[in-house]
């Protein structure tokens, strides 16, 4: 199949380079058609060329879309994260760290600290009912604190993962799609061919725009996206070990300061 396809290649390119040693101004249509630049190479595109340049278009838009929504997100939560835990390390009770979570409540650990102190509160409540004297939190009731925490710093990195995949989606899938459109460019090289039973340039030129446009539109796609999920996952490999060294320190000050 592939020695088929090399071989018409090359009768192609023999025929050209004939028909520009022969006729130099051959050349002179491929220019005047082409002369809209873009625009008109995907007007005189096939359907199907077409069809998967608009499928790489769409893709492009949503991947930046996800890309800027994703920076914006991502600064100001590296932002508020510093911030809290500097103001967090600073506080010398848990009692002056109830404002922070307030203040703090659209970063991840904002919220984890929210429900730490949450669920703090209730535990701190359900011993005043069993117990009025106690005065130190049990073991058993810091793991349910523990994987309290757990949990919200889950859901939070799924906050943050959100529309990654598309990244992913978009640098992979790109590349194959613009090879498609680049073997629909070939094919329809293919077929003026046959029907006009000439290999000049004039008569190969649109199929041939037609491929390396698609071949451009994948790329063009999958780039960008490609830089931006590996920048994603770096983020979020950040965040997470973040969250997780975060409530280490949270359980470490409930010892220190509710347990004997």
């Amino acid at each position: 199949m592939f020695s088929i396809i090399l071989s018409s290649l090359s009768t192609i390119s023999t025929s050209a380079l004939t028909t520009l040693n022969s006729a130099p101004l051959a050349i002179t249509p491929i220019f005047a058609a082409l002369d809209g630049g873009i625009f008109e190479i995907i007007a005189n595109s096939s359907f199907f060329g077409i069809l998967i340049m608009v499928i790489l278009l769409l893709f492009s838009v949503a991947s930046w879309a996800v890309i800027v929504s994703r920076y914006k997100l991502y600064k100001s939560e590296a932002s508020g994260s510093e911030a809290l835990l500097g103001q967090f390390r600073r506080a010398k009770r848990m009692a002056d760290t109830v404002g922070l979570a307030k203040q703090f409540q659209n970063t991840a650990i904002g919220n984890q600290l929210s429900a730490g102190i949450q669920e703090l509160v209730a535990i701190r409540g359900r011993q005043s009912e069993e117990n009025p004297n106690a005065s130190v939190i049990l073991d058993r009731e810091i793991d349910l604190l523990e994987r309290k925490l757990d949990q919200v710093a889950g859901d939070e990195m799924q906050r943050l993962e959100s529309g990654v995949i598309l990244l992913a989606t978009t640098a992979n899938a790109s590349p194959f799609l613009g090879l498609l459109g680049t073997v629909v460019g070939i094919m329809v090289s293919f077929r003026e061919i046959g029907q006009t039973g000439s290999a000049s340039l004039a008569i190969v030129a649109p199929g041939i725009a037609e491929a390396l446009l698609a071949t451009a539109f994948g790329l063009a796609a999958a780039i960008p996206a490609a830089v931006a999920y590996n920048w994603a996952n770096h983020r979020l490999r950040l965040f997470a070990e973040q969250a997780a060294n975060f409530n280490s320190e949270f359980i470490g000050r409930i010892r220190s300061e509710f347990t004997e």
